[in-house]
């Protein structure tokens, strides 16, 4: 049986909106302003909140903003009740997260219907984390050990040094030291996309959050794509191997994600290409999409796997330390929410091919 809360200070439209649901079999439980509304809906942890604006004490904007930054609430469909054509209150709303919104006064059959849509999505959401959650505790120890077992190594080495009083030569102090700073940055960055994905993952089943990241664009693209290239291969003392040839052009995504993509899919070129060997990107427009070609020679002797799923490492480099598959898996969910192609193939030079499409200026897929 689905729970709803009703926020609404008003006893007639808390009623009637009760005896609407209540035949439905949900479960209905009331609050009769923001500040309960707010409790009630942390302890329960309603399917869905039916929330009327003007209310004493808490507004219904402040009560989604305060569930919205809890992460027990954050994904719990919102739907506002306002008054007939009031379109400040709805685009008010619909940026705070919303989402729906009923107009008073209202019909059974829309409330009934706005309750289903938004109640399957939240189950629906609510499967996603639940399996995102029993992928990630079977993959944290493959993916989170060797970083942590290199800190952990690492810093007992110092300690037992600092305890025996031994005078370590500076070389091997700073070596050490870099060890643990870069096996830390490598835990921070898996952290990183592991919450991406996550979020990402919500987004695709939440038109109102997909419409906005849909929005944001890129304007230096050449210079993004660059830069976000150099700063990869330095890591690696690739920076000779790089070659660029982007032409400019604004794209249809956000500069954080586009940054993402460029970044985990060099990455991942980096375990396979050989030092030496010419890593190159180029990027142009065409009618209605932007082409993104990371070109490289292999090292190994088969193409890598081209359905990559999340948690899932390329089949042939499954014993890197730095081949983790979620990079990838978060790149392809980063296209798939910008509607945007990936693909990975061969050409007749026996090179590997990673080629991103995404939408330019003039026109979406």
């Amino acid at each position: 049986m689905s729970k709803i809360l009703i926020i609404e200070d008003d006893d007639i439209s808390c009623e009637i909106i009760s005896n609407i649901l209540m035949p439905e079999g949900y479960e209905l439980i009331t609050a009769d302003n923001g500040v309960s509304g707010l409790e009630i809906a942390k302890k329960e942890i309603p399917d869905l909140i039916i929330s009327d604006i003007m209310m004493p004490e808490m507004d219904g904007y402040a009560v989604l903003s305060s569930l919205k930054n809890d992460p027990r609430t954050a994904v719990i469909p919102f739907v506002f009740l306002t008054a007939k054509g009031n379109k400040d209150d709805i685009r008010e709303g619909m940026g705070l997260g919303a989402s729906d919104y009923l107009t008073k006064p209202f019909h059974s059959s829309e409330i009934l219907q706005v309750v289903q849509v938004q109640i399957e999505k939240y189950k629906k959401i609510t499967r996603f984390m639940d399996e995102l959650s029993n992928n990630l505790v079977s993959s944290l120890p493959q993916e989170f050990y060797t970083p942590l077992n290199s800190i952990l190594g690492f810093s007992s080495l110092l300690q037992e040094a600092i305890h025996n009083k031994y005078d370590m030569p500076v070389d091997q102090l700073s070596g050490y030291i870099s060890f643990i700073h870069e096996s830390g940055k490598r835990l921070l960055r898996l952290a990183q996309n592991y919450v991406m994905y996550t979020n990402l993952l919500v987004f695709s089943n939440d038109n109102i959050g997909k419409h906005v990241l849909q929005n944001k664009i890129v304007q230096n693209t050449s210079w993004v794509i660059s830069r976000t290239a150099e700063e990869t291969v330095r890591n690696y003392n690739r920076l000779g191997d790089l070659h660029c040839d982007i032409q400019e052009c604004t794209l249809k995504i956000s500069p954080e994600y586009l940054e993402r993509i460029i970044s985990e899919v060099i990455e991942n070129i980096i375990v396979y290409s050989p030092i030496g060997k010419k890593i190159l990107i180029e990027g142009k427009p065409t009618n209605s999409l932007y082409t993104i070609s990371l070109t490289f020679k292999s090292c190994t002797s088969r193409e890598p796997i081209q359905d990559i799923q999340a948690f899932m490492e390329y089949k042939d480099i499954k014993d890197k330390q730095n081949s983790i598959g979620v990079g990838l898996a978060l790149t392809r969910q980063i296209i798939f929410i910008y509607e945007g192609k990936f693909s990975i193939s061969g050409n007749e030079n026996k090179d590997i091919v990673v080629s991103i499409q995404l939408s330019h200026e003039n026109e979406r897929i």
